[in-house]
């Protein structure tokens, strides 16, 4: 468990430095329109939109800071699907992701929304284990990308 925590806060750490040298918060908001919704959402924009969130959820556990938790759980929860889909990236094991990758925004979604819902009354310990879920399935995806 703490090997996890420790791999977790060092994941997030560097999606936010990476993050913040790419443009931060104003590359992902450039696929949204004026009120804010994805008027179209590149591969890039969509994983930096969910790094960010993912980001925010953590400080939220890690300084016990509720709202900031059930708003990147939340946005999490409503992430869109790449506007150019996940094929183009798909060059060593396109057969094999292609049934995962659906699966696995699913579950990424649905356990976005329970830790949003859980945001508010659950321990801290209950929620970083939600989290742990949702890093393990992008870790288990991102992983199909690598050699």
């Amino acid at each position: 468990m703490k090997r996890l925590a420790i791999i977790t806060l060092a994941a997030m750490l560097s999606v936010s430095a990476v993050y913040a040298s790419t443009g931060g918060q104003e590359a992902a908001k450039s696929g949204k329109n004026s009120s804010g919704e994805w008027a179209h959402a590149p591969l890039i924009q969509v994983m930096h939109d969910l790094a960010f969130n993912f980001s925010r959820l953590q400080f939220g556990i890690f300084t016990n800071n509720r709202p900031m938790i059930k708003d990147g759980a939340s946005a999490i929860a409503v992430h869109p699907f790449p506007e150019e889909g996940i094929r183009p990236f798909l060059k060593k094991r396109g057969k094999e992701a292609e049934p995962i990758i659906p699966e696995s925004i699913g579950a990424i979604k649905k356990t976005a929304a329970q830790l949003a819902d859980a945001a508010d009354k659950a321990t801290m310990l209950e929620l970083q284990q939600k989290a742990n879920v949702i890093a393990e399935i992008c870790v288990g995806c991102h992983d199909l990308y690598r050699d």
